[in-house]
């Protein structure tokens, strides 16, 4: 198999963020899995592991990612200016396309609910992650 560059090789690793950050935000955590991200993606295992460390190292750069898309959506009108009041951020928040996108969607509900049904080792170990 011949080598990738490392541009393609950054491209992979931006690939595999992304499909987690969309698992993430569908699914929750637990549907983010490296065999998920990995066929998504088009990679194998190994890819994989060249990557990442591990799943938990993916699942903080996943939800960073989405974080970072989250917040870029709410940029209001397409100024630089992001939505501060309350008003405009309920509405972009509870508006139907957030809602039915939730690939695009806020990860935080997805991280909540991880950190509920995990046992509290996970729950702290967790909540250092991000």
């Amino acid at each position: 198999m011949p080598r990738v560059s490392r541009a393609q090789a950054q491209a992979h690793r931006d690939q595999m963020i992304e499909i987690a950050s969309e698992l993430l935000c569908t699914g929750g955590a637990e549907a983010m899995t490296v065999a998920a991200v990995t066929g998504g993606a088009g990679l194998t295992t190994g890819g994989f592991y060249k990557q990442f460390s591990s799943r938990a190292s993916l699942l903080v750069e996943a939800a960073r990612f989405a974080i970072a898309r989250r917040r870029a959506a709410l940029v209001h009108d397409g100024t630089d200016k992001v939505q501060t009041t309350h008003h405009s951020f309920v509405d972009s928040y509870l508006s139907p396309a957030h809602r039915d996108d939730r690939a695009a969607g806020c990860p935080v509900s997805a991280l909540a609910e991880r950190r509920r049904r995990s046992p509290p080792r996970i729950r702290t170990r967790c909540s250092r992650s991000l």
